[in-house]
């Protein structure tokens, strides 16, 4: 049986539509899937640069490799003394509610740190008691610890 040119049209418009529609449900799924994969890449990447690497652990040492901080500041946390690294926003993409921020004890050593202040982070009343004191230089930094370390040494 022999079909008529009009049936073999209108299957191949059947299987051509038929493609088509498959073709359109595997770009909505691909698409927005391949977008939120690059946007949790970029936001990683954004984080990875707020991050101290894991060998820093003393204040000497992230100062020699980390930006330059947006605030410095010694601030008094009940009867102990904190240095309080107040960095920059982590980028565009990831827009926490406030900057990065890097905790040290009075000896220089990296405490914690957390990529946004702001948002209920356990840096929060750190960062805003740093914005209240005077911004000291690395420097002053340096010869505050070291200060501190012979007076310790001292002591023993």
């Amino acid at each position: 049986m022999k079909r008529s040119p009009e049936c073999t049209a209108a299957t191949a418009n059947r299987d051509r539509s038929g493609r088509s529609i498959i073709r359109s449900v595997v770009l909505c799924i691909l698409v927005p899937t391949v977008c939120l994969g690059l946007w949790a890449w970029v936001i990683k990447l954004e984080m990875d640069a707020m991050s101290p690497p894991p060998n820093v652990k003393t204040f000497e040492e992230f100062a020699t490799v980390m930006p330059p901080p947006a605030r410095l500041a010694l601030v008094r946390h009940g009867t102990e003394f904190f240095v309080v690294w107040v960095g920059d926003y982590c980028g565009p993409v990831f827009v926490p509610s406030g900057p990065a921020c890097y905790l040290f004890d009075s000896s220089g050593t990296l405490l914690q740190w957390t990529p946004g202040t702001g948002d209920g982070s356990a840096l929060d009343d750190f960062a805003t008691e740093a914005g209240w004191r005077p911004n000291q230089t690395i420097e002053d930094i340096r010869s505050l610890l070291l200060g501190r370390t012979r007076q310790t040494n001292d002591v023993r």
